[in-house]
């Protein structure tokens, strides 16, 4: 009877562990979604922020422009004065 408890005891003991790890499997797997779902957000958010330092990078590239445009007229008009 004593060789049937001990192999019984050891298939308790590793069921009550896969139970726990069982347990534990749907927990992850909640928390992977969870993280997929939060890593499209997070790329579609950096994929508009970089779109949007484009944008801003062109529009301070023409302010730039016109920046020094106005300063050579400006030049031009001092010039003129002399």
């Amino acid at each position: 009877m004593e060789e049937l408890e001990k192999p019984l005891a050891e298939a308790r003991h590793i069921r009550d562990i896969l139970k726990k790890q069982l347990a534990t499997f749907d927990k992850d797997i909640m928390a992977l979604r969870n993280a997929k779902a939060r890593l499209v957000v997070l790329k579609k958010k950096v994929k508009d922020i970089k779109s949007e330092r484009k944008e801003l990078e062109e529009k301070f590239l023409k302010v730039e422009k016109e920046k020094e445009d106005m300063y050579r007229k400006y030049e031009a008009a001092i010039e003129q004065l002399r």
